[in-house]
Order: C-alpha cells, then structure tokens, then sequence
C-alpha cells in the first residue's frame, strides 16, 4: 500500500505522514515498509499517468507491506478506549476580601 493510500485511510495529509515514517525511521522494519527506488517510481507513474509537470510527487513513495499496515491496524484495535472522566465533588470558589 503507498503512503498516499495509507494516508488516505487513516484520514490525514500524505506528507504529514512522510514527516512522521521519518522523525520515527528506526521503528518501521523493512517487512514492514521501505521507499520505492527512483527507477521503480519512474514506471509506476508512467503506468498511472501521472502528470510530470507542476504539482504532484516528486519523490519516491513509502509502501507499506500488508503485515505493516495489519499490524498497525490491530494494535490501534487492541488499545484499550480511554474512560470518559467526570468531575465528581463540591468545589469552593476562592473569595477574595476587598
């Protein structure tokens, strides 16, 4: 899966994503995800047509292997929800004298 999908489905910015895979490098193992070369870049574009010009990718995308993207997946399953947190208890206000 390229970053840009992976981005997608967890409903965030493809660079923001790029910016993170990089500041963490060392946690992502190479089953788990590596960068398309140049070369191989260069032919997936020309099979999706995508545009050469302004805008678009200029550099070669992160892929995530299934086992990295189902990891992922289940462990953000088995975090366990955070309980909602209610005040409970008579709180005094600090009054002031004049």
């Amino acid at each position: 899966m390229l970053d840009e999908d992976l981005a997608e489905l967890h409903e965030i910015e493809t660079k923001n994503l790029v910016k993170a895979v990089k500041r963490n490098i060392e946690r992502f193992p190479v089953h788990f995800m590596f960068q398309l070369t140049f070369e191989e870049f260069t032919r997936l574009r020309f099979q999706i047509g995508t545009s050469k010009g302004r805008g678009g990718r200029r550099t070669p995308p992160y892929t995530f292997t299934e086992q990295g993207v189902v990891f992922d997946a289940i462990r953000k399953l088995m975090k366990p929800q955070e309980p909602k947190r209610h005040r409970i208890g008579f709180y005094q206000e600090d009054k002031k004298q004049p």
